[in-house]
């Protein structure tokens, strides 16, 4: 069993460990979001939008969506440069907040999360949470 008193930050820097946890600098669960608005850039099908960058050394347990704005007939896919695919969105009912499909992942580089329009976006708007705890880690030695 290793015990590690210094690890490395996401900034580059090292936290080093004192007398139990530090709240402050202990990973801790998390929300990262993103929020994508026609109203500011339509989509037509294919096109794709670079809506969050999960920092590496992040676990990622799960994607939330919210519909904000409805648009009937609009889509937009939730996946990630791997092809992990996290949700999918359907926009015609606004108010509506539904939990991806998408496994729990770890990422061990920056990795962007991508919406993909299925069809054309033109007025709806759609917020992505992703559950997460970020490390800042990106690989565990023995000694």
């Amino acid at each position: 069993m290793a015990t590690f008193t210094h690890y490395p930050k996401m900034d580059d820097t090292t936290f080093a460990q004192a007398n139990g946890a530090n709240a402050a600098g202990y990973p801790m669960p998390t929300v990262i979001e993103g929020t994508y608005d026609a109203g500011m850039q339509t989509l037509a099908a294919g096109d794709i939008v670079e809506l969050i960058e999960i920092p590496r050394g992040t676990i990622v347990y799960n994607c939330v969506t919210e519909v904000l704005t409805e648009e009937a007939g609009a889509s937009i896919a939730v996946a990630d440069a791997n092809a992990v695919a996290w949700a999918t969105v359907d926009m015609a009912t606004a108010n509506t907040v539904a939990l991806g499909a998408g496994t729990a992942t770890f990422y061990d580089e920056d990795t962007l999360i991508t919406l993909t329009a299925t069809t054309d976006v033109l007025v709806g708007k759609v917020r992505v949470f992703f559950h997460c705890v970020p490390f800042g880690v990106t690989a565990v030695e023995a000694e």
